[in-house]
């Protein structure tokens, strides 16, 4: 006798090529808290620096550095958030639906002038 074969057959249709927005982008930020004032300054050795006059208390100076991040990258503070070293000087910001190279122009990084 013949061996038997057992075809399967998928029912899933194949999905189209992906048009959503990516992932997200990273940078990674040097946050001094209750500076004199509030404002992303450029970029020192590879830090995006960000000054903010709210303190390092519960949360308050992260919000301040995800509205800033937002301001400068042109999105909205929703879609920024700090995903590392949130009771850290240094902090690894994600700002979402933008490639890298785009964050990195919006922030004015030296070498996407």
């Amino acid at each position: 006798m013949g061996a038997m074969h057992r075809v399967i057959r998928s029912t899933a249709t194949p999905s189209p090529p992906s048009s959503a927005p990516p992932a997200g982008a990273t940078v990674v930020a040097r946050v001094t808290a209750r500076s004199a004032h509030d404002r992303v300054e450029g970029w020192r050795e590879g830090y995006l620096v960000v000054r903010t006059t709210a303190p390092p208390l519960e949360g308050r100076a992260n919000e301040a550095v995800r509205r800033l991040i937002a301001r400068a990258a042109g999105v909205a503070p929703s879609r920024v958030q700090v995903i590392r070293g949130e009771r850290a000087r240094e902090k690894t910001v994600r700002v979402s639906g933008l490639l890298r190279d785009d964050l990195l122009r919006r922030l004015r990084h030296p070498d996407y002038g």
